[in-house]
């Protein structure tokens, strides 16, 4: 089960007088109620060692936009991958000015950029790799039939490329 928490990217702000304690509290009491693995999409940058305290199995994110942001809580993800987390890298923009400029080639290059920083830090390829979703960034009910299609065939086919380069079956 995803759960869709657009609002985690004003969590520090002027507009969420939540602490720390109560966010981690309120997702958990939610992921609690729920059966098999779960899910938060946070599809804006956040503080990503918040969701890393959670109970949740996968964490999934923009990573087209902020995939680089993970590698600020190094240790945090560390953690969460070796519980058995997952990263689902919502590398397929859903945004109609970054699909024009984009195919699988870019986008994997893209996500390896990030990887690379991961494995420099310490988080060797083979413990994310095992650990890792494809994704779009964000959802497609707003977009055009003909757009939306491209974003699940281009996740698709990224997700096979993926799967070849790396040896994951």
């Amino acid at each position: 089960m995803f759960i869709d928490e657009p609002y985690l990217s004003s969590f520090g702000s002027a507009f969420v007088n939540l602490t720390r304690e109560q966010v981690i509290s309120a997702l958990n009491e939610v992921i609690e109620g729920l059966s098999g693995l779960s899910a938060i999409h946070c599809c804006g940058n956040t503080d990503w060692s918040l969701l890393f305290e959670t109970k949740v199995n996968i964490i999934s994110l923009d990573a087209y936009s902020f995939g680089k942001r993970l590698t600020l809580y190094l240790d945090q993800l560390k953690q969460f991958i070796a519980r058995g987390g997952i990263i689902a890298w919502g590398i397929v923009p859903t945004s109609e000015e970054h699909i024009l400029n984009e195919n699988v080639d870019s986008l994997l290059s893209r996500l390896e950029t990030v990887w690379e920083e991961l494995d420099k830090q310490g988080i060797p390829a083979d413990t994310w790799q095992k650990a890792s979703l494809i994704t779009p960034a964000c959802g497609v009910g707003s977009l055009d039939e003909t757009v939306a299609t491209w974003v699940f065939n281009t996740t698709a086919g990224l997700s096979d490329k993926f799967r070849e380069k790396y040896g994951i079956k």
